[in-house]
């Protein structure tokens, strides 16, 4: 992979700190994400005292049955907590949250996963959320899904993340994402090394255009909203192996490992 001057933030929540909150990562060696600041914290959020695998829904308590990821304290990132269930409905189905603050995370109407605004036209946008398995690497997911880390996914934290199943998709497919959605979206896989592609709401923002990473849906179909060397946000053209630079003084630069057909964006190495 090329070592490019190139700062990239990636948007794993998907429009807000719904799922993570954003992540701030350099392409040079040795970097450590950074969370972005949030909201001030929520008493509701707070996590209760067991903690437990969301993975393997081990909570022994019979009223706080629901092993899931809550409100650490900080308003950005989560821990596992032991809560009572709010309702029963499987993955892959349409769920709500109590609150689409930070208060909400881990209280939903999902009978066991985590009820996500990710890979999905989100409720902000007029869209919903749905139920998502919990997992802590792929094995867990099935079909094109991959598991998505929301704790523990700095690489240098030795812990198992604790994270779930998004379904993943191919630069430039016309058949991976449901109408009004484009493969246009980087995630970080659970195993810490690797990225993959995911659905994300067409925006209007061409190649080029200012855009607000935090949201990650400005950009419009074949680019996406990253920060580059300037602190500029910006929407980047997108390519791979068979999707060349339109701008022929661009190369395609591969930042983020494991995309498949070595999918990147369009920019100049430095």
């Amino acid at each position: 992979m090329r070592r490019v001057l190139l700062s990239i933030l990636l948007v794993l929540g998907a429009c807000n700190a719904d799922d993570s909150g954003a992540t701030t990562i350099s392409t040079k060696p040795d970097a450590k994400p950074r969370p972005d600041a949030g909201p001030k914290p929520d008493a509701m959020a707070q996590p209760m005292a067991a903690a437990c695998d969301v993975a393997n829904q081990d909570c022994t308590d019979a009223t706080n049955k629901k092993c899931t990821l809550v409100d650490s304290g900080d308003a950005m990132s989560q821990v596992t907590s032991c809560v009572a269930p709010t309702g029963d409905k499987k993955n892959g189905e349409t769920c709500a949250r109590v609150s689409e603050m930070e208060a909400g995370w881990g209280h939903d109407d999902c009978a066991s996963g985590w009820c996500s605004g990710y890979a999905v036209i989100p409720p902000e946008k007029g869209g919903i959320r749905v139920c998502r398995a919990f997992c802590h690497d792929d094995f867990a997911c099935t079909g094109t899904e991959r598991c998505l880390a929301l704790t523990h996914s700095d690489p240098m934290d030795s812990k198992t993340p604790d994270g779930f199943c998004i379904p993943s998709c191919s630069f430039f497919s016309e058949t991976d994402c449901d109408a009004g959605m484009v493969c246009a979206q980087i995630a970080m896989d659970a195993d810490k090394a690797t990225y993959f592609e995911t659905c994300r709401q067409i925006g209007t923002a061409k190649a080029g255009d200012a855009c607000n990473p935090q949201m990650g849906l400005d950009c419009e179909a074949g680019s996406m909203c990253l920060t580059n060397s300037q602190n500029k946000q910006i929407c980047f053209p997108m390519c791979d192996k068979t999707h060349a630079c339109a701008d022929t003084t661009l190369e395609c630069l591969v930042v983020f490992p494991g995309l498949p057909n070595e999918g990147g964006i369009c920019g100049k190495n430095m």
